[in-house]
């Protein structure tokens, strides 16, 4: 079994696709522009909120001088109200217990901005039950760069070899592959399977259930 256990976190752990969504979109109806159609996020998610909205922004042809404000309302309406609709994936809970009580170290490498990482872990999954959540920082370039896998992996004082890694989007496979860290694919999130074969991860997992297998191995 693996040691250190590394997830995503939206469209991984966590179904947070109408909470993303629903703030981005309270913005655009005060600026007064159209709500865009909750679906429509899941091609905006996974590089940052920075890029997210830029890419709402795009959309709705919101001018280029305009986004960085955009951008820094959105992130205050997350870190205020970091929860909103966003809910755990069923099974996700029970299968990372599982991963505690065999020993192995939990934690997360996210693109979304650390304060918000952190307050809606610890607000769905409870204080300390990660060992680490990690979110996109100034102080190292988020992913696909590699650089939070190597930070968790020299915290936890362990090897690649002895760590997993687990995410929802192509951004995942790329880092893990960079990192030259087994990585896998779920395909409940925010990325279709058709998508995520064309990156050829390790392997691709389309239930919870599966994940119970990579406990024996």
């Amino acid at each position: 079994m693996k040691k250190l256990w590394i997830f995503d976190l939206d469209g991984t752990v966590l179904d947070s696709l109408s909470t993303i969504g629903n703030h981005a979109n309270e913005v655009l109806k005060e600026w007064g522009y159209e709500e865009i159609p909750l679906p429509e996020y899941r091609r905006f998610v996974g590089n940052g909120a920075k890029n997210l909205a830029n890419l709402v922004c795009q959309t709705r042809g919101i001018e280029e001088a305009r986004r960085s404000e955009f951008h820094r309302i959105y992130c205050q309406r997350y870190d205020e109200e970091p929860v909103g609709a966003t809910i755990p994936f069923p099974g996700i809970p029970e299968f990372l217990q599982a991963v505690k009580d065999r020993g192995g170290v939990l934690a997360i490498l996210s693109n979304k901005p650390d304060k918000a990482a952190n307050l809606v872990m610890e607000a769905i999954y409870g204080k300390g039950f990660f060992d680490l959540v990690l979110g996109q920082r100034d102080d190292y370039p988020h992913k696909p760069n590699p650089a939070g896998l190597y930070y968790l992996m020299e915290r936890f004082g362990f090897t690649k070899e002895e760590t997993i890694y687990f995410g929802d989007m192509d951004v995942d496979i790329e880092t893990g592959r960079n990192a030259g860290v087994d990585t896998i694919a779920v395909t409940w999130g925010f990325r279709s399977r058709e998508e995520l074969k064309r990156w050829n991860p390790k392997r691709m997992v389309d239930q919870v259930e599966e994940l119970y297998a990579l406990l024996d191995e």
